[in-house]
């Protein structure tokens, strides 16, 4: 029996931590920031305890780094992670701000991961199949590859602006559904530590870099594909959805469905 490990390292934050015009800009649902982050980590917390259940094999840990949450968001997330059918385990970040808290989480993994890693902030709605289906084609692409990967389970609109698609990409088979490369990674990404490890200059760089309109991950861990010789892919139909702003809309799914799912009114939240 081959025991697999997956630490999931969660970022969270009650308020809206983007720039200084998107605070008080409501997400495309037209709900405040705390409650995208109470379905979001509900359907997160969900998606894992599917993939614990399908996978007995496989051990889950996840550890959440919140960076100074409303006293009334942190009740509700402790009711979401006592759900969880895995080890959890909490660090409050005391307010240092969104990519301070990135680094923390980088830091966390390189500490206290194994051999898998998933990286997700609390503002990415899951498939309730999304980790198992993630994990299983990450396995699969390494195969194929015959190195280390990185595997993002939202198709970002934003692969497909004017700039990303001169670049072009490779559509591949993965299991039940076709894939894409994409060279325009961000932080919810699944690796291996060893990638992580063996590339920590970029890492340890994004969560240095200053947050602004401009783009943190090309001057960065987008250095992985435009110059160290990694592939990351990404679903043709997404696995995760990015409740943001309208542009972050995955044309071909029906984020409504997803979300209902996790009104959560039935479990006391």
């Amino acid at each position: 029996m081959v025991i697999e490990h997956l630490l999931v390292v969660l970022q969270t934050h009650s308020r809206s931590n983007a720039l200084e015009p998107c605070k008080e800009e409501l997400r495309y649902p037209g709900v405040p920031k705390n409650e995208v982050s109470r379905r979001c980590i509900l359907s997160l917390v969900h998606s894992l305890n599917c993939a614990k259940l399908k996978n007995p094999n496989l051990e889950i840990e996840l550890r959440v780094l919140d960076d100074n949450s409303s006293p009334e968001f942190l009740i509700v997330l402790n009711k979401i992670l006592l759900l969880g059918n895995f080890p959890v385990f909490f660090r409050q970040l005391n307010g240092v701000g969104i990519m301070k808290s990135i680094l923390a989480c980088y830091e966390t993994a390189k500490e206290f991961g194994k051999e898998y890693l998933y990286f997700v902030q609390d503002d990415f709605l899951h498939h309730e199949t999304a980790i198992d289906y993630m994990l299983g084609n990450y396995k699969f692409f390494v195969d194929k590859v015959g190195k280390e990967i990185t595997l993002t389970g939202n198709h970002s609109p934003r692969y497909n602006y004017a700039n990303n698609i001169k670049v072009g990409c490779k559509v591949v088979q993965g299991i039940d559904q076709h894939w894409r490369t994409t060279h325009a990674s961000q932080f919810t990404t699944m690796m291996h530590k060893k990638l992580l490890l063996d590339n920590w200059d970029l890492f340890e760089k994004f969560g240095s870099i200053k947050y602004d309109d401009g783009c943190c991950e090309d001057e960065s861990i987008n250095h992985l594909y435009f110059y160290r010789g990694y592939v990351e892919f990404c679903p043709i139909r997404s696995l995760t959805l990015e409740i943001q702003w309208d542009l972050h809309k995955d044309p071909y799914i029906d984020w409504r469905e997803w979300w209902d799912k996790y009104d959560a009114t039935d479990i006391n939240l």
